[in-house]
């Protein structure tokens, strides 16, 4: 196991997982209803805390950014995330020099950017990979809507993945390695999960995206599709929902 930024799961890490799993199994026998933001999150609560009485998903919602209709550059793919080695950097920088003439915008900072440059040199596409830093939220959904494909290579767990669903939004197809929730978002409408760690799949499927985007796939109408799955009116439907059944539950207890 590691950590957010890549460092290894020592043992003061883990005597504080074991302390806080005790505290998350009490909590699930008296809290009304627990929330998750996915069911790949409530399933891994119940295989190593318990089942709770009442569970419900609700994923984290989109922030409101309008759909730009800005034309997508060919062969351009978008990387958005921390560098550090669980974020898959690597191989996206991989999947690009695998795909003649494509270039790769890779949004975001961390310890591992001089590796990732390094990698990019060693495969000769130092020229066709753009670091961008951390950009606000806007320019992030710019970027998307340019991008032909994003690729989400996590290597570690995905509560749920954020980028992609944002993605989606901009219209943008998303390629991503089966990881945690990511399988959620990722429906074959709007994109492709591959085998973990399987750069070639990666990189067949982003180039199979790239080709149908080219061909002129419209994909338009996503980001009301994506907002209606995931947007901030779902989100507080959602909430409202799970805030009814804890108060039933409560009421129910007190009879």
């Amino acid at each position: 196991m590691v950590l957010g930024d890549g460092a290894p799961f020592g043992w003061k890490s883990r005597v504080r997982t074991l302390f806080r799993t005790g505290l998350a199994r009490r909590a699930s026998q008296w809290a009304g209803c627990m929330v998750f933001n996915s069911n790949a999150t409530r399933d891994q609560f119940s295989r190593f805390v318990g089942a709770p009485a009442c569970g419900r998903v609700i994923p984290e919602p989109l922030e409101e950014q309008p759909h730009s209709a800005r034309p997508r550059e060919r062969g351009r793919l978008i990387f958005v995330g921390r560098l550090v080695a669980v974020k898959g950097g690597i191989d996206a920088i991989s999947v690009a020099a695998a795909i003649p003439k494509g270039s790769l915008d890779i949004v975001g900072e961390g310890p591992q950017r001089p590796l990732l440059e390094q990698h990019a040199a060693s495969l000769g596409v130092e020229k066709r990979v753009t670091f961008h830093g951390w950009k606000s939220t806007g320019e992030v959904a710019r970027l998307m809507s340019g991008a032909m494909c994003m690729l989400v290579p996590s290597h570690w767990f995905e509560a749920w993945g954020m980028v992609g669903p944002e993605a989606i939004a901009q219209g943008c197809p998303v390629v991503a390695y089966d990881s945690g929730g990511i399988r959620e978002w990722c429906l074959p409408r709007y994109g492709t999960v591959v085998p973990h760690g399987d750069i070639q799949a990666m990189t067949a499927a982003a180039r199979e995206w790239m080709s149908r985007m080219q061909g002129g796939f419209d994909t338009s109408v996503w980001h009301a599709e994506a907002h209606q799955l995931w947007g901030e009116a779902r989100y507080v439907e959602q909430y409202t929902e799970a805030a009814q059944a804890a108060l039933q539950a409560f009421q129910k207890k007190r009879r």
